[in-house]
């Protein structure tokens, strides 16, 4: 993932505390983000190290303010497989 703009993340971090951003103008929303992505690593490496954790391939711009906003991880690998 690259960021082109600067304020991208502070934008990111603020609508996901509090529903509001601005760009110009203030805009308020009831939505939400959703990030899909893959892992570097085996699932048995993250799920039981100490060494390593899931959110290990996160983009550096995603710090610690960021992840602390994110309501809810879903592995893939936990959702029954749809027939």
């Amino acid at each position: 993932m690259k960021i082109r703009d600067t304020d991208t993340i502070q934008i990111m971090k603020d609508y996901m505390a509090n529903g509001r951003f601005s760009r110009g103008q203030e805009e308020t929303a009831n939505a939400s983000f959703s990030f899909v992505g893959n892992i570097d690593h085996s699932v048995k490496q993250l799920v039981n190290s100490y060494d390593h954790d899931l959110f290990i391939t996160l983009p550096k711009a995603f710090d610690l303010a960021v992840q602390d906003r994110f309501f809810l991880f879903l592995p893939g690998w936990e959702i029954p497989k749809m027939e």
